[in-house]
């Protein structure tokens, strides 16, 4: 992985790459060397230079003497012909051997069209142990880029289909061969290890390194092409990536940001991250109780929050300082937005402005667990007000600033919090700048590596809460603090390359990383698309799910009044005397009553948003997330904030919200009426008129009571135009019809599977494969058509 770190001294090894007809390395020679960056990965030694080089990647094998299909089923033996006699260890040594060098090599000649020497990519170390060594990446890569410019258009499109359907045959190949060599797959791997002993332990780590090459290529992809990133989703084995994650844990990072991180900017970032063996702002261990699962740093319990005083005030003598508190609500009842003045003399001022013109004034954006949350009523430390100023002193370049914090200007009094949210957009829409404070991003210098700063920020407490995206995506300016300055964040800056240390042509991690902070900025509108927003809520989290739809209105151009009317009634009148009630106070009868009904009320603000929406993407009844329990919305997802590397399509929002349920076209797999009683059962469907057989394993997300369910039908992820290939699974939905009239069908979901489609060859082997074992039940005959009903 030495691409990742590797910077360049000069053009020598470009105009190498870009002379040579092929690409061979003399190490000996060669004095801009970088250490090897762990895990290293050996070179296994398949004998690749016995072949011609071909721009089709499936042709390497074969011209190699190998049948690719036979692996493809698990029948190593009979892959090669020089196979035939050797033990099942030697065999599955010498697959992998070719399954490396074929994916490894034979990608990166099918991407360059140019022959590659495996001295190019790999490197003995002081023991004279080969290892794969991916400095010249850079080299070849950036030398592609400058031919491949040269070319016209038609030209150009041609060779980006190419690398994508090479990256795509490799991506499905590491699946399929993950299945072989994983322990958790228990059937697969045994069998696998009873006739090929090793097999999964040779294949585990060689996939990294190809799936950091296919990261690479894809980076040099978009940087000639400036196409979008390929939808292809690399499977990373567990066992090696659980390796990097316990190194990146050790050094103090929280396995949730970790979980979060390798699903949204990939494997190299992290990878790249194991390279630094300190991080500025994980030397506090802040997250040694944190989880996959949850950052209990920045998930924290109402009745145990605290306000902090600044680092290096003791708190003695600092007293805590409030706005007026009638003016503000005042301020509030009349529809406008409260800003703070803060004199050095210590005296508060509150004024209002306009919800429909441009202001003069600073708004913050915040995380609580900083330490700086709090309500008017409670107010804050006089060295936080002091500091807020002084920030807003800084951005604005004025004595006398004017700023609104949530932490000051949002009352804790029901009725007027509902009043500070009702104008929430426009009060970050109106502010001249919008200042992000974080502790973990103040920490970072403004001189680091773009690369550094944007992972900073992606990785921040403020990037995983719920209300700071509509902050973020309705600023006019984005400012962050940092340690030694202000960070300005734009589209521009984001797409300009900046200050990244990284290659060009290889930044993957520059990439990556700036594309998440690209759709805070993006294309300068202040509204999204709910598949788009679902998106960026993914890992996000609250305290109050109850605001979960009230934060996202504005983003998607809702007026959020109609939310609080919908479930709460009339907002116009306002009880500024309304009591506020500490959760601590009540009794854990109580509590449970409240969680109840605030979960309830979290509901009906869901399905109200997505009528009021009415447009949304069909695959949303995919959405990895508790359903909700209304009537005709059983199919809809209880949050947007599902924690899960699941994402909806963007650009086509076909499926019709209503009162009635969700009605749009969708593939349907129609079969005999069925009842699933085991979790771990596989059924088999096959349409034999298609030649076409599907595998469907149930997911252990269905319900436990009753003991069996019925279902009979299975509603398909993906498109018309999508070409469903043997080999590849999509999610489904087990669905059962409940009427038909007038040419209309209604389904009630079930719950979800996982369907494969096979090779319909495979299932009807006169012998049994590794993948197939033909089922006692048989297969049950189905049909697979794109049809228009409605889901309740």
């Amino acid at each position: 992985m030495e691409h990742l770190v590797f910077i360049p001294q000069g053009p020598q090894g470009v105009v190498t790459a870009s002379r040579n007809l092929t690409l061979a390395t003399d190490w000996t020679y060669e004095s801009d060397v970088i250490p090897f960056q762990p895990p290293l990965t050996p070179w296994l030694g398949f004998d690749h230079q016995n072949a011609a080089t071909s721009l089709d990647l499936e042709l390497y094998p074969r011209r190699r003497g190998w049948n690719y299909q036979e692996i493809w089923q698990g029948n190593l033996r009979e892959s090669h012909a020089s196979l035939a006699s050797l033990d099942g260890h030697s065999i599955a040594n010498r697959v992998v051997a070719m399954l490396q060098s074929w994916f490894y090599i034979g990608l990166l000649e099918s991407v360059i069209d140019k022959p590659v020497s495996p001295s190019y990519v790999v490197r003995t170390d002081k023991s004279a142990v080969a290892y794969l060594y991916s400095r010249n990446l850079h080299f070849c890569l950036q030398a592609w880029i400058f031919k491949i410019r040269l070319e016209n258009e038609v030209q150009k499109e041609a060779m980006n289909l190419r690398i994508l359907n090479s990256l795509g045959l490799v991506s499905d190949w590491i699946k399929r061969m993950n299945i072989y060599a994983d322990r958790d797959q228990k059937y697969f791997y045994r069998h696998m290890e009873a006739s090929y002993p090793g097999f999964g332990k040779t294949f585990t780590p060689i996939v990294p390194s190809i799936i950091r090459l296919g990261e690479a290529i894809d980076c040099a992809r978009l940087t000639t092409f400036g196409k979008v990133p390929s939808a292809l989703s690399w499977h990373y084995p567990d066992s090696e990536f659980s390796s990097q994650i316990s190194i990146l844990k050790d050094r103090g990072w929280c396995p949730y940001t970790l979980r979060i991180l390798g699903s949204s900017a990939g494997a190299s970032t992290i990878d790249w991250l194991t390279t630094f063996n300190v991080w500025v702002g994980n030397e506090g261990r802040e997250h040694e109780r944190c989880t996959e699962s949850v950052c209990e740093r920045n998930y924290f319990a109402w009745e145990k929050y605290k306000i902090k005083h600044r680092q290096g005030c003791d708190g003695h003598g600092c007293r805590f300082l409030k706005p007026p508190l009638e003016k503000t609500l005042d301020i509030l009842k009349r529809g406008y937005i409260p800003v703070i003045n803060f004199q050095y003399d210590g005296t508060i001022s509150v004024s209002a402005r306009s919800t429909q013109t441009q202001g003069d004034y600073l708004a913050f954006s915040h995380v609580w667990v900083d330490g700086i949350g709090s309500t008017t009523e409670e107010g804050l430390p006089a060295c936080q007000f002091a500091f807020l100023r002084d920030v807003a002193c800084d951005v604005m370049n004025v004595r006398d600033p004017a700023f609104w914090i949530d932490s000051l200007c949002v009352p804790s009094r029901r009725s007027a919090r509902r009043k500070a949210i009702i104008v929430m957009h426009a009060t970050y829409f109106n502010a001249s700048e919008v200042v992000v404070l974080d502790k973990t991003i103040q920490l970072h210098s403004i001189t680091s590596p773009s690369e550094v700063t944007f992972c900073a920020i992606f990785t921040s407490g403020w990037m995983q809460r719920l209300w700071t995206f509509q902050e973020a995506l309705l600023a006019q300016r984005l400012i962050f603090k940092l340690s030694d300055g202000l960070y300005k964040l734009d589209a521009l800056e984001i797409m300009k390359y900046g200050r990244s240390s990284l290659p060009s042509s290889i930044c993957h991690v520059w990439r990556a990383l700036g594309s998440q902070l690209l759709r805070l900025r993006g294309t300068g509108s202040t509204t999204r698309n709910i598949a788009s927003v679902s998106r960026d809520l993914a890992w996000r989290c609250t305290a109050r799910y109850t605001d979960e739809t009230l934060a996202i209105a504005g983003v998607l151009g809702i007026d959020a009044t109609l939310l609080l009317e919908e479930t709460e009634g009339n907002t116009a009148e306002v009880d500024d005397d309304e009591p506020f009630i500490q959760w601590s106070d009540l009794c854990e009868n109580c509590k449970a009553e409240l969680e109840l009904q605030n979960r309830a009320l979290a509901q009906r603000r869901m399905a109200i948003t997505l009528k009021i929406v009415a447009e949304l993407p069909r695959d949303i009844i995919f959405l990895k997330s508790p359903k909700l329990s209304i009537e005709n919305f059983t199919w809809a997802p209880e949050t947007l904030m599902s924690r899960s590397s699941y994402r909806v399509g963007i650009e086509a929002l076909a499926a019709d919200c209503t009162d009635a349920g969700l009605t749009s076209y969708w593939w349907l797999l129609t079969q005999q009426l069925a009842r699933k009683a085991d979790n771990k059962e596989v059924k088999y469907v096959g349409s034999f008129a298609d030649r076409c057989v599907y595998r469907i394993f149930f997911q252990n997300t269905w319900p436990t009571p009753p003991e069996e369910w019925e279902y009979e039908a299975i509603v398909l992820d993906g498109n018309i135009s999508d070409n469903f290939l043997p080999g590849q699974s999509v999610n489904g939905l087990a669905v059962m019809k409940v009427f038909q009239a007038s040419g209309r069908t209604t389904y009630r979901p079930v719950g979800p599977v996982l369907v494969e489609k096979l090779h319909f060859e495979e299932a009807f082997l006169d012998k049994q494969s590794m993948m197939f074992s033909p089922p006692p039940e048989g297969i049950t005959v189905g049909d697979l058509s794109w049809e228009t009903f409605t889901l309740i």
